[in-house]
């Protein structure tokens, strides 16, 4: 987890031989998260200005993707760190 250490905790866990990955690594979820919310708010956008949904039933709609949204980003973040691993 990219919070739960420090980078200077990091440097010293891996000289005694703890393997473990970058912040970029770890924080790749967050990351991975916010683009895909981001790309469904755009993708929504048009639908909301054009008066087919309102912005709450966009936040609804948003809300009950969560789920979905998240078992992607796992998915994607554990094959992404074990092609790491094995590379």
């Amino acid at each position: 987890a990219n919070l739960g250490a420090t980078q200077r905790g990091r440097i010293e866990a891996a000289r005694v031989g703890v393997r473990l990955n970058t912040d970029a690594i770890d924080n790749s979820a967050g990351v991975d998260t916010s683009d895909h919310e981001v790309n469904i708010k755009i993708l929504l956008g048009d639908v909301v200005a054009r008066g087919d949904m309102t912005v709450k039933q966009r936040d609804t709609l948003m809300a009950s993707m969560t789920d979905e949204v998240a078992a992607l980003v796992l998915a994607d973040n554990y094959r992404q760190t074990q092609a790491l691993t094995i590379a």
